[in-house]
């Protein structure tokens, strides 16, 4: 079924950014939107953890806030200048 959704344009398979795993995206809203990057909530929070403890790590380095965004940025990692703020505060 999934399949066939995806041919007629009804939503795309995609693969989850915390564990690889493959789930479906519908395109019409009706279950997981075209935004969705994880598959579940618990893979969702292992990445926020995940993100937060290597900034952690960065500023411990010394880096500045905006390095830090920039060094999460190109390891793949998505994320703002108003998160990395507010993680350099809980140091």
């Amino acid at each position: 079924l999934q399949f066939a959704q995806v041919i007629v344009g009804q939503g795309e398979p995609r693969t989850c950014r915390g564990c690889g795993e493959w789930f479906f995206v519908d395109a019409k809203g009706r279950g997981r939107t075209s935004r969705a990057l994880f598959c579940s909530k618990s893979c969702k929070s292992r990445d926020f953890v995940k993100r937060r403890d290597l900034a952690a790590k960065l500023f411990e380095s010394g880096l500045s806030v905006k390095m830090v965004a920039e060094q999460l940025k190109k390891e793949g990692h998505e994320t703002d200048m108003d998160t990395v703020r507010k993680w350099q505060g809980r140091r």
